[in-house]
Order: structure tokens, then C-alpha cells, then sequence
């Protein structure tokens, strides 16, 4: 009763929330077959299935159809991918999908994108991935008072990225600017002598994200982001790859609880998740969000 008499005291100072749903919707056709749930539920707060099948079926489209088109066809290929659904306008804007797919914009929230690859060398995705890590609140390890992980009102889901081919740790005890503690490729830590193509979609290659610009673009295709990500399920017989596990939070000992909010479903859905919540605990409801605890002295890389 504490617990959530202090979460109540606390979502006073929360914004306003309006209406939206990003939850699929069953349009009658079976675009593709699952062989695990797929969903954005903690997409902001941790290693994502759903957002990894978008970057892996970018890099995998790369791969297949596009190196004969790219001159520096042989830098490493890795993928950004936005979260697709996040809680910013409603407890129902998140994606879910059990079984199979049968909606394309739950699925993919901007089903207009397209495919963009651009060349960047290592320093430049440093500051690409150290950008996405103001998704984060700066949190105080000796606040005794609960705090909120994510910037729910303030950034856009889509703003927020994971980037896969990559492993990076974020410190969110630092301020913005200087939360990328860890970034390596195959081990080795990410310079500006290293050059990598980075899959994106349309909208990303000119957004305000450092470095994804015009200038850098070697490749725009026509092709539609979802269509990819389709055609590498059916591809794959429905079978989703186990979490690469690439990215995560730094560990760090709180005195004070570490909260985020998520759709009430989400609460059902730990009890066989694909991915790791064992430190995320379940502690009250507030205006149709299930509020969750998340245990920051876990995060570590596989």
C-alpha cells in the first residue's frame, strides 16, 4: 500500500495522457507465422525481440539483394531499428503479436519508410548510439525516492533506437552526452579508422540524429521497411532468433526504487516473455498503466 500510495503522489507531476493503439488488430490475413510473442512491451528498457527481427532483417536484406549496388561492399553491416510503440500517448500504445502477424502498422508503426543505407566510421556511430541514450532519465543512485527510468512525455518511442551488429552499455547515472560507457565491435572498442554500413529507415537517414545525414547515404532503395521485416519471418519459417543480448543498461545499486510504466497486459506476458524479466517486478496500476520496478543492479552484456 506504501508502494503505491507514493506512485500515486508521483504521477501528479505526469503529464496529461491522450488516446492511441498501436495493438494489433486482426485484419483477416496472415502476413506471417511466429514461433514466439512478439511485443514492445519493455522495448524501452531492455534487448527487444521485435526490434531485433528489424534490425536483423535489414542487415539480412542488405545482405542478400543490395551489395552488388554498394561500392564499400566489404564494411561490416549493422542496423538501427526504432522501437515501434512506447506509452507516450496511451497505455494501449504498444505492440503485441502472438502466433502470427495481421496488421502491418501495428507491426511497424510508419509503414512508408523505407529502406537507407548510409557509411559511417566508428566515432560517428558512437554519437549516433550515445543520442538514442537520451530515451533515459538521469538517475541518482542515492535518491531514496522512486524515479522514473524513461522519458515517456519528453521522447518519441520512435526516437528511440537499438542498434544491432554492435555492443554498447549505457551509464544512466551520467548526464546526457556521456551515457555510452561501452561500444566495441567484435570485441574491439569503436574508432573513427572503422567503417561500417548501417541499415536505417527513410525517415532516420535525415533526421536530427548526429551523423545520419544526406552526405553519408550510399544507398536509398524503395523498398518498404515492413515488407523486409515480413519477408525475413517467412523467410526464417516463423522461427524468431534467441536475443543477441548486444546492449544494456550499466548495473548500478539504487537506494531507491527504479520504476517504469507499460501496458497492464504486459503483466501476463512475464510469465513466458522470450526475453529476461526477472528483474523487473510488477508493483501497482496508475490511469490504465501497469507500473514496473526495474532492478538496475543486473544490467550486464551476454
Amino acid at each position: 500500500m506504501k508502494k503505491l500510495m507514493v506512485l500515486i503522489l508521483s504521477f501528479t507531476l505526469l503529464l496529461t495522457i491522450g488516446t492511441g493503439t498501436l495493438m494489433a488488430q486482426d485484419d483477416g490475413e496472415v502476413l506471417a507465422e511466429i514461433d514466439t510473442t512478439l511485443t514492445t512491451y519493455f522495448a524501452r528498457v531492455q534487448d527487444n525481440p521485435m526490434v531485433q527481427v528489424g534490425n536483423m532483417a535489414q542487415i539480412w536484406y542488405v545482405e542478400e539483394n543490395l551489395l552488388d549496388e554498394i561500392e564499400d561492399s566489404n564494411l561490416p553491416i549493422i542496423s538501427t531499428n526504432f522501437v515501434n510503440g512506447g506509452g507516450r500517448d496511451s497505455a494501449d500504445d504498444y505492440s503485441y503479436f502472438e502466433d502470427n502477424i495481421t496488421s502491418r502498422e501495428g507491426f511497424y508503426q510508419y509503414p512508408d519508410n523505407t529502406l537507407t543505407v548510409q557509411k559511417l566510421n566508428g566515432q560517428e556511430v558512437r554519437e549516433a548510439i550515445e543520442y538514442f541514450a537520451r530515451n533515459y532519465n538521469q538517475i541518482d543512485p542515492e535518491e531514496e525516492s522512486e524515479q522514473f527510468l524513461v522519458k515517456i512525455e519528453d521522447v518519441a518511442d520512435y526516437e528511440h533506437h537499438h542498434v544491432e551488429g554492435i555492443e554498447y552499455q549505457y551509464d544512466i547515472t551520467k548526464p546526457q552526452g556521456e551515457r555510452l560507457v561501452y561500444a566495441r565491435y567484435n570485441g574491439e572498442e569503436l574508432t573513427e579508422d572503422m567503417e561500417f554500413l548501417v541499415a536505417m529507415n527513410s525517415y532516420r537517414a535525415t533526421s536530427d540524429t548526429p551523423n545520419f545525414n544526406e552526405d553519408n547515404i550510399v544507398l536509398e532503395t524503395d523498398k518498404n521497411n515492413v515488407d523486409i521485416m515480413l519477408e525475413y519471418i517467412n523467410e526464417k519459417d516463423g522461427e524468431i532468433p534467441e536475443l543477441t543480448h548486444n546492449w544494456s543498461l550499466a548495473p548500478i545499486e539504487t537506494e531507491g526504487q527504479i520504476l517504469f510504466r507499460t501496458n497492464p497486459n504486459a503483466v501476463e506476458y512475464m510469465k513466458n516473455a522470450p526475453e529476461p524479466v526477472d528483474h523487473i517486478e510488477h508493483v501497482g496500476e496508475y490511469s490504465g498503466y501497469a507500473i514496473m520496478e526495474f532492478d538496475l543492479s543486473v544490467g550486464s552484456l551476454k
